[in-house]
């Protein structure tokens, strides 16, 4: 390697590196171009990106906007019912409702030019419920606030957004200084924004529909079941909490398993105790063998849990047992239960060729 370079030291005590060969030296430069340029690409589709799901957000406020105007009987804008059309426009429209559509849709795109401040206004105005999401308001002003430097001021921040983001995103940040925009960053931003538009799509609907959820209660169960076994704990959290604050209007069932599975939140991240506390605020004393040997496996007694669910299928034949035992072991509750003899025992029993144990040992 010496006889490719060497090395200087000069008077500001900087170590000089003296390349001997020109191919050397072009190869080294090659390569640092080469990662200069991954580097501005990055950039580029961290910036695109950062765009793509503005550009997404905003669709979804204003598909809630016209939603509310759809649906919701009690919305009576004066600003749409005094809005003028040109006759020219009107003389080119096919009748009353393509008029309609077309005034909507101008003012719906009025409120989108306003910033996401104005958004949540007009969507409290709907739902006063959204007025308390002032975290979740923050995170959305913070985004576009950073979208718009991104997009205006070549990413360097400015006196504008410093004055109108919260202290908590502009700790650090010194006006004149490019933002970053990184991929933690985005990825916390897509996690985050599914869920406030989650909640501001089940505020509006409320609305929209007299406080009428069954229609969409189970698809918001799903949702947060996807979650619970993507692992994605916090954000399963709390979408079994948005569904809960109409626990009245749920069934005994659903209340039930709604709140297993958010136990399950808790669980697999290590706060046992809320489990406990919570479990002995619930009334098991009515449920079925299922609910029993969830309770059992929230609390790791694997012995009831065995038990209640052998209680449960005992009537069944044996290939209706394993199809429902299929389904349980898809389950995340079980991703202990798995583990245990017994219930492996029980499943060779029933004709399971492989060790759920030995299988999950392996993984």
């Amino acid at each position: 390697m010496l006889q490719d370079f060497s090395l200087r030291i000069d008077d500001n005590l900087k170590i000089l590196v003296i390349f001997k060969k020109g191919d050397v030296r072009n190869s080294i430069i090659n390569n640092i171009n080469n990662i200069k340029k991954v580097d501005e690409n990055l950039n580029q589709l961290y910036s695109s990106s950062l765009i793509t799901l503005a550009n997404s957000f905003e669709l979804l406020i204003s598909k809630m906007y016209l939603a509310n105007l759809n649906y919701n009987e009690s919305s009576n804008d004066s600003n749409i019912s005094d809005r003028p059309i040109k006759f020219s426009v009107l003389s080119q429209i096919g009748g009353i409702e393509e008029a309609r559509e077309m005034i909507l849709e101008e003012f719906v795109n009025d409120l989108m030019k306003k910033s996401a401040n104005d958004w949540f206004k007009n969507l409290g105005a709907i739902n006063k419920k959204i007025f308390n999401l002032d975290d979740e308001k923050a995170e959305v002003v913070e985004f576009f606030q950073r979208r718009n430097i991104v997009i205006h001021n070549g990413g360097v921040i400015n006196t504008y957004y410093l004055n109108n983001v919260s202290a908590k995103y502009k700790e650090g940040l010194v006006k004149g200084e490019k933002i970053e925009v990184t991929n933690n960053y985005l990825i916390n931003k897509i996690s985050n924004f599914r869920i406030i538009g989650l909640k501001l799509y089940w505020y509006v609907y409320e609305t929209c529909f007299h406080g009428e959820i069954t229609d969409i209660n189970e698809k918001y169960q799903g949702f947060a079941f996807d979650l619970l076994n993507a692992k994605e704990y916090d954000s399963a959290e709390k979408i079994y909490l948005l569904i809960l604050e109409r626990e009245k209007d749920l069934n005994t069932s659903d209340q039930f398993m709604i709140k297993i599975n958010l136990c399950q939140t808790y669980k697999w991240r290590g706060d046992q105790e809320y489990v406990e506390k919570h479990i002995e605020n619930m009334d098991f004393s009515s449920t079925n063998d299922i609910f029993l040997m969830c309770k059992a496996l929230l609390l790791d007694d694997f012995d009831s849990a065995l038990n209640h669910l052998k209680h449960n299928l005992a009537a069944k034949t044996d290939k209706n047992k394993r199809e429902l035992i299929d389904i349980y072991l898809t389950w995340p509750l079980f991703q202990k239960f798995n583990l245990e003899n017994d219930f492996n025992k029980y499943l060779k029993e029933l004709g399971y060729g492989i060790n759920v144990k030995e299988l999950s040992s392996e993984e």
